[in-house]
């Protein structure tokens, strides 16, 4: 019995795919930059306060995340977050009276701001350094249904055959094959005759029932 063959196809890997070097050092740059410019908040830089502040330093924060295993694709996300924070830091600082930390204040906010959506475009393959493909692992198709063996089929047995003049059984037609080329020949029900109808069944399945058929 045989099966139709079996086309393997791929399937994409569970595995994290993990960002390339440069999309990785940028991803920590905008969050150790992030960082910096949450700290200039404490130190009494205004735009580092409030929820422009927070805008900065959580869009850095999330582009800095890529760098984890598994993390997914966040820094789009992140690099949306980062320039709304960004406008807001320079809206505020057209109001406030310049000042070495203010000045500092925006320049980190800048930076953080590049970083990340510098982080977001090569991890988009913007500059023609495309993220790795996911890894792809073969896997079998689905067993194809049964199906019959070309070739001659016992599935109108018993049959009415014309030089028999009557209906006779598998066996029969089997002990009549090994009479023709003078073969030893078992006895009606032997285990052998038996194996060989049962082996002619399974080349036959998923054939309709013929029975009784007629053969010459």
């Amino acid at each position: 019995m045989t099966q139709r063959p079996q086309v393997p196809t791929e399937v994409p890997s569970d595995a994290p795919v993990s960002p390339g070097g440069p999309v990785r050092g940028l991803a920590l740059a905008s969050a150790g930059a992030a960082v910096v410019f949450a700290v200039l908040g404490f130190l009494g830089a205004a735009p580092a306060t409030g929820l422009t502040g927070a805008l900065v330093l959580g869009g850095g924060l999330l582009v800095g995340a890529v760098a984890l295993p598994g993390a997914g694709r966040v820094t789009a996300p992140g690099a949306v977050v980062a320039t709304v924070g960004m406008v807001g830091v320079l809206q505020a600082a057209t109001t406030i009276r310049g000042s070495g930390l203010l000045i500092a204040a925006v320049a980190v906010a800048v930076l953080t701001w590049l970083a990340a959506v510098m982080t977001a475009l090569l991890d988009a393959g913007a500059f023609g350094a495309p993220k790795p493909r996911p890894a792809v692992v073969p896997t079998q198709a689905a067993p194809a249904p049964w199906a019959p063996v070309e070739g001659w089929q016992p599935n109108a047995y018993p049959a009415y055959r014309l030089d028999w003049q009557s209906v006779g059984s598998l066996q029969r037609r089997l002990r009549a094959c090994l009479y023709g080329v003078r073969a030893a020949m078992p006895p009606a029900g032997a285990p052998e005759l038996t194996e060989l109808e049962l082996y002619l069944a399974a080349r036959a399945r998923g054939l309709p029932v013929e029975t009784p058929g007629v053969r010459r």
